[in-house]
């Protein structure tokens, strides 16, 4: 601190004196603010310094983690891939097997096999039949989370547009009214992309089989820059009680005595959809329809503003 001069009179060497005197008690006040600001400064440069070591050690810790992730991920995946080779090889081939004996039996011995055994090989052969569907749903399932995503520019429209012309191909006798929202704009791989829509436009397609009127709608919305695509039909629906279990393999809200299928097309929806950054939901309600939703990470230019195209498909 300052030294103080020694007031001697008070006369004008008085004042300032008084002066010199408030400038240097004015020193020390602020030389001591600065000395506690230079040390609060000190502490908060060491707990930065104690912070920054804390990011590096966890970013190294992160790092390690992802490493181990990743490897453990690869040898999923290669263990996937050597289940699925099992699958295809080991399974398929007994199958086909007892599928071709059973056919054998029915032709060579037609005359000798009572109809109770005609009925019990025709259950046989329907359930190698039913089998053989679910190994070819995993082996596409398995599919689906190994091969590598492309990144392109897809006309989901005119993917919509195909699948719808192909349902009506195989089942000319159905009557289904198709509402196509036309410019649906999106990036992702086009061919997962295809699997995605025929899944969800075919399971719409099935739904609607028992519904008076038939309709199935194809568009997007739009919300601040954001765009959802739906597949809507109007029929048979589901309790939303068992949403959950929409995306699961082998799960089924429906019987198979009432709607065929394996279980297995919704679980590689919703893997399509991951991969390519997005999600799927569906609202729906017994016998009144179901839609189905779902966004991408890369949508290109949305549907919402571009006309829509109806189309009637009358078989």
């Amino acid at each position: 601190m300052g030294s103080r001069a020694t007031k001697l009179s008070g006369d004008e060497v008085g004042t300032l004196v008084d002066a010199f005197n408030d400038m240097l008690a004015e020193i020390d006040r602020r030389t001591g603010e600065l000395e506690a600001s230079n040390a609060r400064l000190g502490r908060e440069i060491e707990e930065r310094s104690r912070a920054e070591q804390e990011i590096l050690r966890l970013n190294a810790e992160l790092e390690k983690r992802v490493s181990e992730r990743t490897s453990q991920l690869e040898t999923a995946n290669r263990e996937l891939e050597a289940f699925s080779y099992s699958v295809s090889h080991d399974l398929r081939a007994p199958l086909r097997s007892i599928d071709g004996f059973g056919q054998a039996l029915v032709e060579d011995f037609p005359e000798h096999l009572p109809e109770a055994a005609r009925g019990y090989l025709d259950r046989i052969r329907t359930a190698t039949s039913r089998m053989g569907q679910l190994i070819e749903g995993l082996l596409n399932l398995a599919r689906v989370s190994r091969r590598p995503l492309e990144r392109r520019p897809v006309d989901l429209s005119q993917i919509a547009r195909q699948v719808v012309s192909d349902l009506q191909q195989r089942e000319p006798q159905r009557t289904l009214e198709v509402s196509l929202w036309d410019g649906m704009g999106a990036e992702g791989d086009p061919q997962l992309l295809q699997v995605v829509l025929e899944n969800l436009i075919g399971n719409a397609w099935k739904f609607t089989a028992k519904t008076a009127k038939p309709r199935v709608e194809i568009g997007a919305l739009k919300d601040r820059g954001r765009t959802t695509f739906f597949v809507r039909d109007n029929g048979a629906g589901f309790d939303m009680t068992y949403a959950d279990k929409l995306f699961g393999a082998f799960q089924r809200l429906h019987a198979v005595s009432d709607y065929a299928g394996t279980g297995i097309g919704l679980a590689t929806v919703q893997r399509i959809v991951h991969r390519h950054g997005g999600r799927i939901w569906a609202e729906a309600e017994i016998g009144k329809g179901a839609v189905f939703y779902f966004t991408l990470a890369f949508d290109g230019e949305p549907a919402a503003s571009v006309p829509r195209v109806a189309e009637r498909a009358d078989g």
